[in-house]
């Protein structure tokens, strides 16, 4: 259940605590035995920790505030009662993830659980949050700017810390895709047959208040293929169409609503004024509504024909 180094750690944490003739051990031992456990120091690298700066605040404190007992015979070091609750809480979490060893990275944060400890207020005085604990375990993101070595490390644990930053790619890079590189590179089908569709998905996502489409369909029948083609005109990037694009006049989509209402602010009448002079060939196209009375006061040459510049 419990992890081989973690075993070791949590040994030399309370040979110390004997050696030292402490009365209890407590959170801040388990913590300063945590920064000699791999586990645990490389999420505290990850998180841009001075961990020579740590432990002197965490050697400072247990020997100005740890009772000592006096004598030379050989003593019983007790755990105090945060320290066991830091070792339940990550048993139990271990437990509930479906994970089978605790180690040193989820005694890091269940360590976190014991807000009232010193151990966790010098962890946040070095800026260091549970968040950033589990988001490096869970998902690899570090707080650690790229580049830069820590404060009192050395440069074989600088070149240590870029080999498993460049290893990790950033979140960005590990879970998402950019499709206008996917788009140069032709893995992206045309969509066919989803004009329509996908015209309404940009109109949508072009407003200025709600402005969040939802497709639903069922399977197969080309959700995703809108997704990708949104992104502005990728195929037409990827196939060298821009000689294509620049031969046609440019179409801006707006509202299908009353073009005369506030004709002071954003009547159609106003429209042409904000297109530059470079883009002479624009055209503005009206888009469609979602109440067809809407234009009943609407002339149709207004309504269906382009605003001319």
């Amino acid at each position: 259940m419990i992890a081989q180094e973690l075993e070791v750690s949590l040994h030399m944490a309370f040979v110390e605590a004997r050696q030292k003739r402490h009365e209890f051990i407590t959170v801040e031992h388990l913590l300063l035995a945590l920064l000699d456990n791999p586990s645990a120091a490389e999420v505290l690298r990850a998180c841009a920790a001075n961990v020579e700066e740590l432990r002197k605040e965490l050697n400072a404190f247990i020997s100005e505030h740890t009772p000592t007992v006096a004598g030379t015979e050989e003593i019983d070091t007790q755990p105090t009662l945060g320290f066991q609750r830091v070792i339940q809480r990550a048993i139990l979490h271990v437990q509930s993830s479906g994970k089978k060893e605790v180690t040193g990275a989820n005694v890091l944060v269940a360590i976190f659980g014991e807000k009232d400890s010193h151990a966790v207020y010098f962890l946040q005085r070095q800026g260091i949050t549970r968040l950033d604990v589990v988001n490096f375990i869970s998902h690899g993101i570090t707080k650690a700017p790229q580049g830069s070595g820590k404060p009192g490390g050395g440069e074989a644990e600088q070149g240590e810390q870029e080999q498993e930053g460049q290893a990790a790619g950033g979140a960005l890079e590990s879970y998402t895709q950019n499709l206008n590189a996917m788009a140069l590179m032709g893995k992206i089908d045309p969509l066919i047959g989803r004009d329509k569709e996908l015209e309404r998905v940009v109109q949508t996502l072009c407003r200025r208040r709600k402005n969040n489409p939802l497709l639903v369909g069922e399977a197969g029948v080309g959700k995703t293929a809108i997704r990708h083609q949104v992104p502005g005109g990728l195929r037409a990037a990827a196939q060298g169409g821009a000689q294509a694009v620049a031969g046609k006049p440019e179409r801006h989509p707006v509202h299908r609503r009353d073009p005369y209402a506030d004709r002071r602010r954003r009547g159609l009448r106003r429209h042409p004024r904000c297109v530059q002079p470079a883009e002479a060939g624009a055209r503005l196209r009206p888009a469609q509504v979602h109440r067809r009375h809407h234009l009943q006061r609407v002339p149709r040459r207004v309504r269906e024909g382009p605003c001319p510049v």
